[in-house]
């Protein structure tokens, strides 16, 4: 039997720290490595390395913003989470990466704060 996931529980945790999130992507796979020669009459391809990459957006916590904290240290335990039918909570995946992040403010809106992350080495799923 297989498990559906919601994301109205989902987190993302970085370098054990909660963002405040409203939402978040994964993007797991290999770049294509174009390995065409001369000759060649369709382009020919190569799988490269595994890597892992996302996004994040939520609102900024003054108290302690783990998103902008674990831009500015170096490379961080990434945690990607969302919920099953009964509302317990489920990672989906996760590993170590290094995190990009930006607030922005708005006359009618809550401070808000996002990023990006790419994977540094082996991630896992679950």
């Amino acid at each position: 039997m297989s498990t559906k996931l919601h994301g109205k529980n989902g987190m993302v945790s970085l370098g054990g720290e909660l963002v405040f999130g409203t939402k978040w992507t994964l993007d797991i796979g290999r770049p294509l490595i174009d390995v065409s020669v001369f000759g060649d009459t369709w382009a020919v391809n190569a799988p490269g390395l595994h890597e892992a990459s996302g996004t994040f957006d939520g609102y900024l916590d003054v108290d302690g913003d783990a998103s902008l904290s674990a831009a500015m240290g170096g490379k961080v335990l990434i945690e990607v989470w969302a919920a099953n039918h009964n509302g317990s909570v489920h990672k989906v995946a996760h590993g170590y990466g290094f995190v990009d992040a930006s607030a922005s403010a708005a006359v009618d809106d809550m401070v808000r704060c996002s990023g990006r992350f790419k994977s540094t080495g082996p991630w896992s799923l679950g």
